[in-house]
C-alpha cells in the first residue's frame, strides 16, 4: 500500500474515531515493508488532519445550534431553493444569530440563491416525525442547524454587499433550470424530468408516480448524480476531446475541466465530488499509462469527502452509496474472476448489480428493516441503459443548441431509451417481492 493510501485510511480514521487512528499506526509500521517509519509518519498526518478536521466541524455544529424568536433579521439565501409540490424549502443563512436553517415557505415565493432578506418568525431544533429517521444530523450534513414554518420573509432591495462565490452560485443554478427548461422543450413529460434526474440529479419536477417506482424496485439511485455517471461522462468527454484537439495533453486538461464544471453543476454533491475524483485519478492513470489500484479508487475519494463535509459518514445515502462502489470495484472483479475459472460467463453488468447489491443489503436491512428483491431483477435491466440514456443525453442537450437540424433523430432516440428504462421499472414495481420486517 503506497503513502497516498495510509494518508486518506489516516483521515478516514481520525474523522471516525481517534483511537482508531491510534491503533492504525502499528499496522501502517508492520505492514510495511520498505520505508516503514516514512509510512507511519504520513499515516500519522493523515490521523492528526482527520481528527483536527472532526474536531473543528463538531465546535462549528456546537456554535451554530440556536433557537429562539427572530425579528427582521437581515439572512442570506445561502443555496439553492429547494422546490418541492406543495411547498419550497428555502436555506437562509445568519450571522446575528450565527446560524443556518432550513425555512418551509409558500411554493410560489420568488427567492433564489444570494437574495438578501429579512426574515421573523421562530427558528426551532429540527424534529422527526419518524422515529428511524434523525432529521437533525441529516440537515447537519448540509450544515442546517435549525427549521422554521411559514415565517414572514421580505426581500431585500439594498443588499449589504456582494460576493463573488454567491455570484457563481447564481450563475450556476440559472444554468441548471436552462438545462432542465431545454430538456423540456426537447422532450416529453415524464422523460424530460426523469432525464434531468440522470444528468443534473434534480427531483423537484419528477412526478410522485414514477418516484414511487424508483423507490419500490431500489432504482432511486440513478436518479442521484453518483460516480458511475460522473466516469460515464468523463469517458465521453475524453473521446470527444481527442477529437475536438487531436492532442493527448490537451484533451486530458480538457476533460478534467468538464468534469468538474458539470460536478459544479448538479450542486457540488459527496457522491458527484467522489466520482469526479475517481475520474480524476483514472485520467491520469490513463495519461500516464499507469493502474489505478482499487484501494486508491476506494479510500482517496472518501478522504476528500470528509475532509470537504466530516458529517457525510454519518448519512445513510453516502453509506449506500459507498458501499455499492466498494462492491463494484473489489467484489465484482473476484466474482468474474471466479466465474471464469469455472467456465461461466456472466455479462459484467449482471455481475457489478449483484456484487452492488451485496454489499448494500447489510445497511438497507439494519436501517429500514426490509430490502426489496424486485430490485435484483429491475437494477440489471436498467442499469445496462443508464450509460446509453446518460450518453446521448447529454449529446442532446448540447447537439439542441449547436445542432438544430439533428433536434428530431436525437429526440426520439433519448424518448425510446428513457421510456424502456421507466416502462422496466413501472413493471417491476407490481412484483411484490420484499423481505424481512425489523
Amino acid at each position: 500500500m503506497g503513502l497516498l493510501h495510509w494518508f486518506g485510511g489516516g483521515i478516514l480514521a481520525g474523522s471516525l474515531w481517534s483511537w482508531a487512528g491510534a491503533g492504525l499506526l502499528p499496522i501502517a509500521y508492520l505492514t510495511t515493508r520498505r520505508r516503514r517509519n516514512l509510512t507511519a509518519l504520513v499515516c500519522g498526518l493523515g490521523i492528526g488532519l482527520g481528527l483536527w478536521r472532526s474536531h473543528h466541524f463538531n465546535l462549528l455544529l456546537q456554535s451554530q445550534r440556536w433557537t429562539g424568536k427572530l425579528s427582521d433579521a437581515v439572512g442570506l439565501v445561502c443555496a439553492p431553493a429547494d422546490r418541492r409540490d406543495g411547498y419550497t424549502f428555502l436555506t437562509i443563512c445568519f450571522c446575528d444569530p450565527p446560524t443556518t436553517v432550513r425555512a418551509k415557505i409558500d411554493p410560489y415565493a420568488d427567492f433564489e440563491i444570494g437574495d438578501y432578506v429579512a426574515v421573523s418568525g421562530s427558528v426551532a431544533a429540527p424534529t422527526s416525525q419518524n422515529n428511524d429517521f434523525d432529521y437533525a444530523r441529516y440537515l447537519e450534513r448540509y450544515l442546517v442547524f435549525g427549521t422554521m414554518k411559514q415565517p414572514h420573509i421580505v426581500p431585500l432591495t439594498d443588499p449589504p454587499h456582494s460576493n463573488i462565490k454567491l455570484r457563481l452560485w447564481r450563475t450556476l443554478t440559472a444554468t441548471r433550470h436552462r438545462i432542465e427548461n431545454q430538456l423540456n422543450r426537447l422532450l416529453p413529460e415524464p422523460e424530460a424530468s426523469f432525464l434531468a434526474g440522470l444528468l443534473l440529479g434534480s427531483r423537484r419536477l419528477i412526478p410522485p408516480d414514477v418516484l414511487a417506482d424508483l423507490q419500490k424496485t431500489g432504482t432511486t439511485h440513478i436518479i442521484a448524480v453518483s460516480g458511475a455517471n460522473v466516469v460515464i461522462i468523463a469517458s465521453f468527454v475524453l473521446i470527444a476531446a481527442r477529437y475536438i484537439t487531436f492532442n493527448t495533453r490537451a484533451a486530458w486538461w480538457l476533460s478534467l475541466i468538464i468534469i468538474w464544471c458539470f460536478v459544479a453543476l448538479t450542486g457540488i454533491s459527496a457522491a458527484a465530488v467522489r466520482g469526479a475524483t475517481v475520474a480524476t485519478f483514472s485520467l491520469w492513470a490513463k495519461h500516464a499509462r499507469r493502474h489505478v489500484p482499487a484501494t486508491t479508487a476506494l479510500i482517496i475519494p472518501a478522504a476528500v469527502s470528509v475532509v470537504i463535509n466530516p458529517a457525510i459518514l454519518h448519512d445513510l445515502s453516502w453509506q449506500l452509496s459507498y458501499a455499492a462502489f466498494f462492491g463494484i470495484i473489489v467484489i465484482a472483479p473476484w466474482l468474474h474472476n471466479r466465474l471464469a475459472k469455472k467456465t461461466l460467463k456472466l455479462p459484467s453488468i449482471m455481475i457489478e448489480t449483484f456484487a452492488a447489491t451485496l454489499t448494500t443489503t447489510p445497511i438497507s436491512w439494519w436501517s429500514f428493516g426490509t430490502v426489496s428483491l424486485s430490485g435484483l431483477l429491475v437494477n440489471p435491466l436498467v442499469l445496462g441503459l443508464v450509460p446509453l440514456a446518460t450518453g446521448v443525453g447529454a449529446l442532446s442537450v448540447v447537439a439542441s443548441s449547436l445542432i438544430p437540424v439533428f433536434n428530431p433523430l436525437l429526440r426520439l432516440v433519448t424518448t425510446v431509451v428513457l421510456r424502456s428504462m421507466l416502462t422496466i421499472i413501472h413493471l417491476g414495481s407490481f412484483i411484490p417481492l420484499s423481505w424481512g420486517e425489523k
